[in-house]
């Protein structure tokens, strides 16, 4: 279906992904919401996924970045595979579910040269932390952009600081008051965007009530709905 896009996910998309036990949030009631990870589209990638750990410190990213210092090539590659949420198998093949993605197509849209994928690929399964990661990757489908064909609402949380502990919890916790269920929940990691938002997906149409509300959080800097 043309609109819907994909997205990594070592993390949630609730309750259409319960696979995923350490970063899942379970069920539709978000006034759960704990220490648990979200995935992210950035506007402007459609297959931009990005980790948010809430309450945490560490943000997913720069525990991958750490492992490819003087590695600019490889990192590059590191990155676009985590964004886009391809896996890597222990034999070395780079895949989306089933289907196995040429290292040469991947050097071709990150602009280095096919060794440097292999290397990546090298890299990533011998380091225990990375291959960890690496080898768990899955892709999942973004509702934003078909949210209107499914009759489900948007809302767009820009917070003022993206590292201030407790912000999804918030946000959350307004739209589970009004009675409103979360279907899929998008953030974005700061040490991967440069405005960091927070993208809910909810039944049905979004009330002016929950808006004003969400404004009035602290820390708030937008708040879009469509």
């Amino acid at each position: 279906m043309e609109g819907l896009v994909g997205c990594c996910t070592i993390a949630l998309v609730f309750p259409l992904h319960p696979r995923l036990p350490f970063w899942m949030l379970s069920g539709s009631s978000p006034v759960e919401v704990k220490d648990n990870t979200y995935t992210s589209k950035h506007k402007y990638k459609p297959y931009r996924t990005i980790l948010y750990l809430l309450g945490a410190e560490t943000y997913v990213w720069n525990q991958i970045e750490k492992h490819f210092e003087d590695l600019p090539a490889q990192l590059k590659v590191a990155r676009i595979l985590f964004e886009r949420g391809f896996q890597v198998r222990v034999d070395g093949k780079v895949v989306s579910g089933g289907i196995e993605i040429a290292h040469s197509q991947i050097a071709k849209e990150v602009g280095v040269e096919r060794r440097a994928v292999d290397s990546t690929v090298q890299t990533i399964l011998s380091k225990p932390e990375l291959k960890r990661i690496y080898t768990n990757l899955i892709q999942v489908c973004s509702l934003q952009e078909v949210a209107r064909e499914f009759n489900l609402g948007v809302m767009i949380f820009v917070p003022e600081n993206a590292r201030q502990t407790g912000i999804i919890a918030s946000v959350t916790r307004k739209v589970s008051e009004m009675g409103l269920n979360i279907v899929q929940a998008l953030a974005e990691d700061p040490s991967l965007s440069l405005q960091p938002r927070l993208t809910l997906v909810m039944e049905g149409e979004i009330p002016p009530e929950l808006i004003n509300e969400v404004r009035k959080l602290p820390g708030t800097k937008s708040v879009t709905v469509y």
